[in-house]
């Protein structure tokens, strides 16, 4: 047999396997070698690798082609993502333009209140009657009632001698029992948060506060 023969047929021959390679082992080469029959391990036998470059040279245009359609797919999952969110953002903006004038209707008339009521102040000689007042009243209540909240203002004069009615801020104290119950507490427990007062002076000053309001 010619020398360039059996060069090309020992070549094609598997080497050793990988077990009797880190054994130092003289493998018969087959699947599964003598060896590793006797010590009863897995045989895996490693093919040699073939480096012909024009193997290589044919598979490099099938990687590029393959890479083209890949590319090619990301584009247009992109145009199609893209397309579905400009859709839905033309959807949402149809949608508030819809419900826009169903919900500002209310605050639009509110607005035009308030231009009436800034018109009319203006047209008018005596700001006076116009104007809110800074007056301030206290009224007494049970403290349940002022727990569960009692309006700020009251559509209340209390000056007969006035010809017009304002709302008035209003001030809501606990009944006169209550409020020294509250003043006991005050004494009797202080904290770290206290105001410094006058202890003995505050019960006179309770009393004045409610003789005054009664």
């Amino acid at each position: 047999m010619p020398e360039d023969q059996k060069a090309h047929r020992s070549r094609q021959r598997p080497v050793s396997c990988r077990f009797c390679r880190s054994r130092k082992l003289r493998c018969s080469r087959e699947a599964p070698c003598s060896n590793c029959v006797s010590r009863g391990v897995r045989c895996e036998l490693q093919t040699p690798i073939r480096s012909s470059s024009k193997s290589r040279g044919a598979s490099e245009p099938e990687l590029l082609e393959r890479i083209r359609k890949l590319e090619d797919v990301v584009k247009s999952q992109e145009a199609r993502r893209n397309a579905s969110i400009e859709r839905q953002s033309d959807n949402s903006d149809i949608h508030l333009q819809q419900e826009h004038p169903s919900n500002s209707s209310p605050l639009i008339e509110h607005l035009d209140d308030d231009v009436a009521w800034l018109r009319s102040i203006c047209n008018v000689q005596d700001f006076s009657d116009k104007t809110p007042s800074n007056k301030i009243v206290f009224r007494v209540c049970p403290i349940q009632q002022i727990i569960q909240g009692q309006q700020s203002y009251i559509n209340q004069d209390p000056f007969p001698s006035s010809t017009r009615v304002e709302p008035l801020r209003c001030v809501w104290l606990p009944q006169y029992a209550e409020a020294k119950i509250l003043l006991e507490k005050y004494l009797e427990d202080p904290d770290h948060v206290h105001h410094i007062a006058h202890s003995p002076s505050l019960p006179a000053v309770l009393d004045n506060i409610y003789e005054c309001l009664s």
